[in-house]
């Protein structure tokens, strides 16, 4: 394993072979380096001590941007700490940004190299790339991290490239921070939270969120009912007439008599009172050359 983890390293190396045999051998470096350290066989220093060279091809815009796409995943998969200021400087370039090669590894490698502590750069990846594969990186990577702040960000950015469908992926990923929020009616966050939910679409998922937007409707503050109160109703109206009837009913119940929230009930009241028109039966519709004979006559 040392062996071969010291002719790849050469190989990496070697300016004279061509680069893209030079990225596909530093792409192979840190995986073999990191289970070599995890058997025993490399101490943590020892599986890091290419970074420098690393760091050097990531930072170097003549080198081929394979080669430079391999070096920045490699500084992540061995998460080489001193590489996170190159990466934000790479981030913050405003070509870079724009060139996936580049600013896709180098959004997933500072995610893993520096936890929450990213997420300012990658929300600025998504406010400014114009390329939505770059859009798409940052969006999955925040998703990785699962903190309320990721949560906020990736709702602020969702018609950005709406057609990517990154955000509302990524979203779907973050239920954990979802259903913590709004169990707790004095979060700071519990608007960002309900309108999350309309993205939690797997199965079991509203399960878990509708009761808990339903006790928003007694505990939490007169902004934040209403805007329970009418996700409740909008979700309700996405279910078939009789499971929306049951849902309606159990959301009058959470309502009760709340003077603030009787404009809710009013709405539930008249759609509970509405009733599925049936197919008229005994309609006839005249045939084609029926009608055209009324026509020449």
């Amino acid at each position: 394993m040392r062996e071969f983890l010291g002719e790849t390293t050469l190989l990496a190396k070697d300016r004279s072979v061509d680069e893209s045999n030079s990225a596909f051998a530093v792409s192979i470096m840190p995986n073999l380096a990191l289970t070599m350290k995890e058997q025993g066989q490399l101490s943590e220093a020892e599986s890091k001590q290419e970074a420098g060279f690393l760091i050097a091809t990531a930072a170097d815009s003549q080198r081929n941007v394979q080669l430079r796409a391999s070096a920045i995943t490699a500084l992540g998969v061995l998460k080489v700490t001193e590489a996170c200021v190159l990466l934000r400087e790479l981030l913050a370039d405003s070509v870079n940004a724009d060139v996936p090669a580049v600013a896709r590894p180098a959004c997933l490698s500072l995610m893993r190299i520096d936890g929450e502590r990213a997420i300012p750069d990658l929300a600025d990846v998504l406010k400014r790339t114009s390329d939505v594969r770059v859009f798409g990186t940052a969006a999955f990577a925040l998703a990785q991290l699962k903190k309320i702040e990721c949560m906020a960000v990736l709702l602020e950015h969702l018609g950005r490239f709406p057609d990517s469908g990154a955000c509302d992926a990524a979203l779907v990923e973050m239920e954990d921070i979802v259903y913590g929020v709004l169990k707790n009616p004095l979060d700071e966050n519990p608007s960002a939270a309900i309108q999350a939910t309309r993205f939690l679409w797997r199965e079991g998922q509203s399960d878990a969120y509708v009761p808990l937007l339903r006790n928003l409707l007694s505990e939490a503050s007169l902004a934040v009912r209403r805007a329970a109160a009418e996700r409740l109703l909008e979700r309700a109206s996405c279910l078939d007439f009789d499971s929306e009837k049951r849902e309606l009913t159990l959301v009058s119940k959470a309502i009760g008599d709340q003077p603030e929230l009787q404009e809710y009930q009013h709405r539930i009241r008249n759609r509970l009172s509405a009733s599925v028109l049936a197919p008229n039966t005994n309609s006839v519709v005249p045939a084609p050359s029926a009608l055209k004979l009324d026509n020449h006559k």
